[in-house]
């Protein structure tokens, strides 16, 4: 389950988000207690309601094993669950083929009964204190509306796009040079693909910036969805796995076909989960589903915002974007650690004035050297380059998002002349950040 908070947006314009708790926001709090495992009915009910889902009795067996308790906080009125929020470690691929550990947030929802109370704001704190606590340099989450956060200081580091291209227009070009040929596709039953899947995505996930681990869990709920999908479209799953020469698996997608006759021939919509792998074996993956049968329209539900399928196609201009949206949340804990676990392009020095309203203790000016391949971050006194806020940090943090374009849109103030090609020389990356990875 993901983030059903439904929460208080931003202040109106002249308000600093997360400096001042609203009128409501200063009642008196309903009460705060970990959950334990009997809790559980109550989390998935709450959590369905904010999100306007029927509440399923069967979803209790189904995230049993994925119920954390001593991470879970809920808030109750009475002895009535009236919100959740939960955390959960996970592992993040940073630039340069490097990884961290941030402090997951799910399983967040208030009841409709009781918004604009204070409840996510009390719940929140309860999460970043405890992230904070276990020592972990960052915090992660999706978001159900992306004007919740930020005052939270989460920023939008990954974006991402649904693609949809008509069969008749897949044609590729014919003078790719990837080797497609020594990679072969095979079918992976769903008892084979639980088995298989994870120990090929440990592998995988640190070729894209900005992926997450999946523990069992998480693999748990992708199961589930893509099951729930697929019935839904009263259609088959499909997961087809791909390796060079039968060894390991190098990429993966999932996929079901949602039946059309309408016009008294096939039709079909090929809805495509995600495709995952190294660059030749996503290649392999793609010309696979492009010659798939019965199939009028392919559908991408989540690819990269730089996906290269527009340039493999003969007319790259036949491949329409649907839509695009921001992905994963970064919220950085430890600036100094958290800017010296990642690479970055060249060498440099900049110094940071971060603003962190709601927790003041995380900002102040840092400076950020890289240089003779190391890298270094520590507070600092002299005058900054730049002064950003915590949301707009975690924005940059991942290299997809570039200092520039925060600036131009005033999230960032420039403070001595070229600071800003300084810091996108340093931080941004290519390929850009993408997360697959929902939880």
């Amino acid at each position: 389950m993901k983030d059903h908070s439904q929460g208080p947006t931003q202040p109106p314009t002249g308000e600093s988000p997360g400096i001042a708790p609203s009128a409501a926001e200063k009642r008196p709090p309903y009460a705060l207690r970990r959950a334990d495992q009997s809790d559980l009915g109550d989390v998935i009910r709450v959590v369905s309601e904010a999100f306007g889902h029927p509440y399923d009795p069967k979803l209790v067996e189904v995230y049993e094993k994925m119920f954390s308790p001593g991470a879970t906080w809920l808030a109750t009125d009475d002895e009535a669950v009236v919100g959740s929020a939960a955390g959960a470690e996970l592992r993040l691929a940073l630039p340069g083929g490097r990884e961290t550990t941030g402090w997951g947030l799910t399983w967040v929802g208030v009841a409709p009964t009781h918004r604009r109370q204070g409840i996510l704001r009390s719940l929140m704190t309860r999460h970043l204190e405890q992230g904070r606590a276990q020592g972990l340099p960052l915090g992660l989450l999706f978001a159900a509306e992306s004007s919740i956060y930020g005052r939270f200081g989460y920023g939008a580091a990954t974006h991402y796009a649904s693609y949809e291209l008509s069969r008749r227009d897949a044609d590729l070009r014919d003078d790719l040079s990837l080797p497609a040929a020594d990679y072969r596709v095979d079918l992976l039953s769903l008892d084979q693909a639980r088995a298989r899947l994870p120990d090929a995505w440990e592998r995988l996930r640190l070729e894209r910036v900005g992926e997450l681990s999946r523990p069992d869990w998480v693999w748990a709920d992708w199961f589930f969805e893509l099951e729930q999908d697929a019935a839904r479209a009263n259609a088959a799953l499909f997961i087809a796995a791909c390796s060079s020469h039968g060894k390991c698996i190098e990429g993966f997608t999932a996929y079901y076909l949602e039946e059309n006759w309408e016009r008294g021939y096939p039709e079909h919509t090929l809805q495509v989960r995600e495709v995952v792998g190294s660059p030749p074996a996503r290649f392999r993956l793609w010309s696979y589903l492009l010659q798939l049968d019965l199939v009028g329209t392919l559908a991408v539900q989540s690819a990269p915002l730089d996906e290269p399928l527009r340039w493999m196609l003969r007319d790259p201009r036949r491949l329409r974007t649907k839509r695009t949206a921001d992905g994963l949340y970064v919220r950085l804990f430890d600036v100094p650690k958290a800017l010296a676990q990642r690479a970055y392009r060249g060498e440099g020095r900049i110094v940071l004035e971060v603003e962190d309203p709601l927790l003041p203790e995380v900002g102040g000016l840092f400076e950020l050297r890289v240089e003779n391949g190391g890298t270094e971050c520590r507070r600092t006194s002299p005058e900054p380059d730049l002064w950003l806020s915590a949301e707009a940090l975690g924005a940059v943090y991942l290299g997809g998002v570039s200092f520039s374009v925060l600036a131009q849109a005033g999230r960032i103030r420039e403070l001595r002349p070229q600071a800003l090609a300084r810091a996108d020389s340093l931080f941004l990356w290519s390929p850009a950040p993408w997360c697959a990875t929902v939880f």
